[in-house]
């Protein structure tokens, strides 16, 4: 694992934070309205602690598996940004915070909304911009 110092704390820190960020955000709170979000910070703070590990989630795809959403790709960056407003809050290692930000950039094509796919109904009154 590339953190050491507080590493519980400091990713337990790192998801409250992001989540702070996202869930105060009038475009990407409706995503989250129905979410447990105890759950999802406790399955994320694991799945983040076994990428920085290096070591196999006992059932990885139950931590590594985007929930069925499709959003549009501006408030997939705006995630993006709230991750790094997030991990440079936490002043988490700049090999460990590289190594989330690229495996959050692995799932963006999973996660963005395509004509065939439409939007989730969880987005609220969010809708994909126009052109």
């Amino acid at each position: 694992m590339i953190l050491r110092n507080g590493e519980p704390e400091t990713l337990s820190r790192l998801i409250f934070c992001f989540y702070d960020f996202v869930l105060s955000s009038p475009r990407l709170s409706p995503y989250f309205a129905e979410t447990n979000m105890r759950r999802l910070v406790e399955r994320q703070v694991k799945y983040i602690a076994s990428l920085l590990d290096g070591a196999p989630l006992d059932d990885e795809d139950e931590f590594a598996a985007p929930r069925a959403v499709a959003i549009p790709e501006i408030h997939f960056d705006e995630l993006i940004a709230h991750l790094k407003a997030a991990l440079d809050h936490v002043d988490l290692d700049e090999a460990s915070a590289a190594i989330v930000l690229a495996e959050f950039e692995t799932r963006r094509w999973a996660i963005i909304a395509s004509p065939l796919r439409g939007l989730s109904r969880n987005a609220g009154d969010c809708a994909a911009p126009d052109g």
